[in-house]
């Protein structure tokens, strides 16, 4: 006799809304080759948000889900231990909600970011020995913190980032020992700042700039990936039909701790430190001339995906109005994979046409689940792409 799985009764599905925008924000591994998925449904007229926590099998089939509150009664918490028992998910976080702990360790690591008193969290990244957060302060101004265990937080000076209304904090990451910021410039190109985490009262510095010596064409970096080898990070020109200095392709750059970088993916070029060749032998777009961005990358440690989106957002006669969150960045989609960096290989696949954004990617032994922005309060928008022979 087969004994009942018992997340088979665990049924939550969101009521519709209206002009919802849904799109996943993580993935986590689960048993079995599946995977836990954090959407985020977000009303755009009321800017309304729902959290909602789904377990998929390795089809992408849809296990059992659980839609998350600010203050979850016992029923909640103890369907939320059930869905993510198992997994690597510890901490959830919304743009506006306060931090969500799925785990019993996460707790006071939650209770400690909602005391800071954001009005947003954008990001949170665990490190050895505590974790960053990045978010905006009630009065809209971005902040950067650090939260060593066992020790007060620590607030990053963004003093000489000359941050303004079009050049702003973008993605952020660490990495041994090191935190690593970009910042979108649609003008002079991004910049990657580096703080070490030892010293977290020193002042950043600056160890990729202008674009990586290609100015707007690099306006932003589109994604970044912690990889055994460094840190990847993938780049977009946040430029429009209407601008032609976007139509030269994303990069792939290889930044290590220590805040130097390699050129995996990209155009041939002279730089302050020489002549920069791209290690895979391969151009920028992956040889193909067009504007769009290299946002979402995936590994499960063996293996690495990268998508590469073209834009397919309205022209606009202004690079600075093309937004930094990429969402415009929605056309077509091509996957990469490569076991070393170096040899890639396009996979086939038959991802839906009218995809939005992917946003991210998640690799396991057989599959790839691909994370993307859908239309609809009860969308479902992850597929997946097979891996194995």
């Amino acid at each position: 006799m087969t004994r009942p799985d018992p997340l088979d009764s665990i049924l939550a599905s969101p009521a519709p809304v209206a002009s919802v925008i849904t799109s996943v924000s993580a993935f986590a591994a689960a048993p079995g080759g599946g995977a836990i998925a954090v959407l985020h449904r977000t009303d755009v007229a009321s800017g309304d948000e729902v959290i909602e926590l789904l377990r998929l099998d390795a089809r992408a089939q849809r296990r059992a889900a659980v839609t998350l509150s600010d203050t979850p009664d016992d029923m909640e918490t103890a369907l939320v231990d059930l869905l993510t028992q198992d997994t690597d998910l510890h901490l959830i976080i919304g743009e506006t909600m306060p931090p969500v702990a799925v785990s019993d360790k996460a707790r006071p690591v939650a209770a400690a970011l909602a005391a800071l008193g954001l009005a947003r969290y954008d990001q949170i990244c665990r490190y050895e020995g505590g974790v960053m957060v990045r978010g905006r302060s009630p009065e809209g101004e971005p902040s950067l913190y650090l939260l060593p265990e066992g020790a007060a937080p620590v607030a990053l000076s963004l003093d000489g980032l000359d941050l303004s209304e079009h050049r702003q904090i973008g993605t952020s990451a660490v990495i041994g020992g090191a935190l690593f910021v970009s910042l979108c410039d649609p003008v002079a190109g991004f910049d990657v700042v580096r703080w070490d985490l030892g010293a977290p009262s020193e002042p950043a510095q600056t160890c990729i700039s202008r674009g990586a010596q290609r100015f707007a064409v690099n306006a932003a970096v589109a994604g970044v990936l912690a990889h055994d080898k460094g840190l990847l990070v993938g780049t977009a020109a946040l430029a429009s039909p209407r601008q032609p200095a976007g139509f030269w392709g994303p990069e792939l750059l290889l930044v290590k701790p220590d805040g130097s970088w390699d050129l995996v993916i990209g155009q041939p070029r002279f730089s302050p430190g020489g002549l920069l060749l791209p290690a895979s032998g391969l151009t920028a777009g992956m040889g193909q001339v067009q504007n769009a961005a290299l946002r979402a990358m995936g590994s499960d440690g063996v293996l690495t995906v990268i998508a590469l989106q073209d834009y397919a957002g309205p022209p606009e006669d202004d690079r600075r109005a093309v937004a930094p969150e990429l969402s415009h960045y929605n056309g077509a989609v091509r996957l990469f994979a490569s076991f070393d960096l170096q040899d890639w290989t396009e996979l086939p696949h038959d991802l839906p046409g009218d995809i939005g954004a992917v946003t991210r990617l998640h690799v396991t032994e057989e599959t790839l689940f691909v994370g993307f922005e859908a239309l609809g309060a009860d969308a479902m928008p992850v597929a997946v792409v097979p891996l194995a022979d």
